[in-house]
């Protein structure tokens, strides 16, 4: 369906979104978090829930000021600089925060370790039964948690389906899953 059939302002509700390269906002934490919704921006027991999902709580009760800390030295000389994947946490939050029932997620865990990927992949498994998860990646691990998966090439649906009917058809999916297990284990074993 052609997308300018529709008012921005009614398709845009119903997206939360957290992108590869994210903006951050050099404010205080709450604000970073709450301009996700700026309706709820104040609402601090659903902002502590919404941290506790996306495990940046840890990071930001260890600042003293807590949610107002001011994170990005650009604009504050007291300011805090959070690491990359804490800025990603943050985004990620921001996304949740709007409680929208669909969730863009592109390259969510770029900038984390493995660690700390791995938890985030559970909370989008735990949010997947809320809302619908759509997560842009080439990483081939998330593909595993999906439920169903699009390989795209060119602008066109290539294969659609499980992780393990995509492995059963040994096509692309299949190659590309291989190409980045293999540099994980002996390359002479075989996967599957």
């Amino acid at each position: 369906m052609d997308i300018k059939k529709y008012v921005p302002r009614d398709y845009q509700r119903i997206f939360g979104t957290a992108f590869q390269d994210f903006i951050r906002y050099s404010f205080d934490i709450k604000s970073n978090i709450g301009i996700g919704d700026i309706s709820r921006i104040d609402d601090l027991d659903y902002m502590d829930s919404v941290s506790q999902i996306t495990n940046s709580k840890k990071f930001i009760e260890n600042y003293s000021r807590g949610y107002n800390t001011k994170v990005s030295k650009e604009f504050y000389h007291d300011a805090v600089e959070p690491s990359v994947g804490q800025w990603q946490k943050l985004a990620i939050s921001r996304a949740v925060f709007k409680n929208a029932p669909f969730l863009i997620l592109d390259e969510p865990t770029a900038s984390l370790d493995p660690k700390s990927e791995e938890e985030i992949f559970k909370i989008f498994t735990k949010l997947g039964k809320e809302k619908t998860v759509l997560i842009i990646s080439h990483r081939m691990y998330s593909s595993k948690l999906a439920n169903r998966i699009i390989l795209l090439q060119k602008g066109e649906i290539l294969e659609n389906g499980t992780h393990e009917e995509l492995i059963n058809k040994k096509g692309k999916y299949y190659n590309l899953y291989s190409l980045q297990a293999k540099k994980y284990i002996n390359k002479d074993v075989d996967l599957f």
